[in-house]
Formats: structure tokens, C-alpha cells, sequence
């Protein structure tokens, strides 16, 4: 009952408790400094605030610009004032009655913890009397919760909240990890094949330790019968290795490279492709030797390179697709 009650609370609003001596401590019990705030201090949201009563002050502001706030605790009108001045120190106007409201008891706070406000003016004022503007509430983490719940008492509310792109991260990463723990249970891995899930992207990949091999996508024929030739491991009831020297498999590839130049003016990438994926170069051989072999082979076929070019081509889609 009293978890729900706080809940209920929280979700509408309550007001701002001055941060109690433990607030200005590191977690390992230092006082807070600089460095630390500059290392971890962001921005918790934004505010549309309006600066009223301009007509009655020198000080004027551009579309841009910085400004500064100023409590007036004193203030004869309003307890809760807060004056606005511009880069040079002179007075623009005061921040809006019912939003000084909210704001003074998070700029009265003391604590080294304290959250801050910054202004600033994001485009030209149309008018003598009032300037909109946009406040952002600069702090800790840990504090956000507090100072949104003191802020909607005083209806407010933040935009582009620090607590809301962290739940909207949380959401995606769950939306991301669901089709994932779900490939997972329905995927079947070959030998050797192990899957894994991407911290920063909350998405499944799969990997072969011994050929570093690594795919978002369940490994395709291909990459497992180079998992197979490099010694990842058939187990029971798998296919054999097939062990081919590196001699044979340059003499097949040359063939097949004499065949497809030997043919039409035109070669058909496709059928090199579907040739070369049912040959036993590509177990044997990898992307790169592949890759290496064609460009031997192109030097001494200068007359017809553009068809050695689309042969090439052809081997990296053989590669490529499963």
C-alpha cells in the first residue's frame, strides 16, 4: 500500500526537499568538486520560459544569446522573483510569476549538488514587453526524479528529458532483444557456431572463434563450410573435412577462370557465382585469397581485363551470399 501510494505521488508531483549534506559527497564519501560535477553533470530537460515586464528596463537581448538569472528573495512583489540580465549585466525583465515559482526553490538550493539553470534566447524578440526563452536544468542524475516531480506541482513539465530518453533507450533495447531471444530459441547452430548479443545494439550476432567469423544473420552454408576447413570442428554426425592443398584448389579456380573467359562476350556474374559456390576452392580458400588469385590471373589476361573485372565481381558475390 505505501509502495503504491509513493507511486501515486510521484507521478503527481511533489515539491522540492532542500538536499540534505550527504548530497555534496562522491559515492566514496569525497566532497564533490568541479571536476566531478564536469564529469557528470547533464542536462536534465528544457523549459519555454517567458521573460515579462521588459518595457520597463534598458537591457535588451538577441536571438542567441546567453542570459543570466538572479534571485531576488526581497523582492517587495514576489518572494519568489527572478531577475534576468543580459551579457553585459544589465536588466531585461523577470521570469514569469507562476514559473518563478517552480524555480526558486531549485536556484535558493546550497548544496556543492545543486541543480542549475541556464537561458538562453532562441530567437529575436517580436515585442517591448515579453521575450520567450528556453531554460535548461543542468544537475546530476540522481536528482532528475526530484526536481520533475517539483516541477509538475507547478504543472511543468520537461522537454527532451534526461528520464525519458533513458526510458525511451531502455524500451528500444528491450523492443531490439525481444526478436533476438527469439531467433535464439529457434535457430539451430552448426558446430563450432556460437551466438552472442551486441551491448550497444541489443541485437543477436553469431560468431566461429576459430575462423573469426562473426554475422548478424545465422551462418549460411558457405561460412560453415569455412568454419569446417579451418578446424572448427564437424562433432557427431556432421560432415567431414575435406582437406584440399592449396595447389588444387589455385588449378580449379584457374579452370574455371579459362572457362568463363573462354565463353560469351559477356560474363554471366551469376553463373560464375553459383559455379565458383559449388566448387571446393571456396571451402579452401578465404575472401581474400580469393581475392588475390583473381588479380594473378587478370595480369596475364590484359586484352579481355573487363571480363576478368566482372569475374572478379562474381567471386565477391560468391563470397558475399550464401
Amino acid at each position: 500500500m505505501e509502495a503504491r501510494r509513493a507511486v501515486a505521488l510521484s507521478r503527481r508531483g511533489a515539491p522540492w526537499v532542500a538536499l540534505p549534506p550527504s548530497a555534496g559527497l562522491q559515492p566514496d564519501g569525497r566532497a564533490i568538486d568541479e571536476q566531478y560535477l564536469d564529469e557528470h553533470t547533464r542536462v536534465l530537460g528544457e523549459l519555454s520560459v517567458n521573460i515579462v515586464g521588459c518595457q520597463y528596463y534598458a537591457g535588451v537581448v538577441h536571438a542567441g544569446e546567453m542570459a543570466g538569472l538572479v534571485r531576488e528573495p526581497s523582492n517587495p512583489y514576489d518572494k519568489n522573483a527572478i531577475r534576468v540580465e543580459n551579457l553585459g549585466g544589465t536588466k531585461v525583465g523577470h521570469i514569469k510569476r507562476a514559473q518563478a515559482a517552480a524555480l526558486a526553490p531549485l536556484l535558493d538550493e546550497r548544496s556543492a549538488a545543486a541543480p542549475r539553470a541556464e537561458i538562453s534566447i532562441p530567437r529575436e524578440p517580436t515585442n517591448m514587453y515579453e521575450v520567450l526563452a528556453v531554460l535548461k536544468v543542468v544537475g546530476l542524475p540522481a536528482h532528475a526524479p526530484a526536481i520533475e516531480a517539483h516541477l509538475r506541482t507547478h504543472n511543468l513539465q520537461l522537454h527532451q528529458s534526461y528520464l525519458g530518453k533513458r526510458e525511451a533507450r531502455a524500451a528500444a533495447a528491450v523492443a531490439r532483444a525481444a526478436p533476438a531471444a527469439s531467433q535464439a530459441e529457434v535457430v539451430s547452430l552448426p558446430p563450432g557456431w556460437e551466438r552472442a548479443v551486441d551491448p550497444s545494439t541489443g541485437r543477436m550476432y553469431y560468431f566461429h572463434r576459430r575462423s573469426s567469423q562473426r554475422s548478424w544473420e545465422p551462418p549460411t552454408e558457405a561460412q560453415r563450410q569455412i568454419a569446417i576447413a579451418v578446424g572448427g570442428g564437424a562433432g557427431s554426425g556432421a560432415r567431414s573435412v575435406v582437406k584440399v592443398d592449396a595447389a588444387k584448389s589455385q588449378e580449379e579456380l584457374d579452370a574455371l577462370f579459362e572457362k568463363e573467359l573462354a565463353g560469351q562476350a559477356s560474363i554471366s556474374t551469376a553463373k560464375a557465382a553459383e559455379a565458383l559456390r559449388g566448387s571446393v576452392v571456396l571451402p579452401s580458400l578465404l575472401a581474400h585469397q580469393l581475392q588475390a588469385r583473381a588479380c594473378d590471373f587478370m595480369d596475364g589476361h590484359h586484352a579481355r581485363s573487363h571480363r576478368a573485372q566482372q569475374l572478379q565481381a562474381a567471386i565477391s558475390c560468391a563470397v558475399i551470399m550464401p
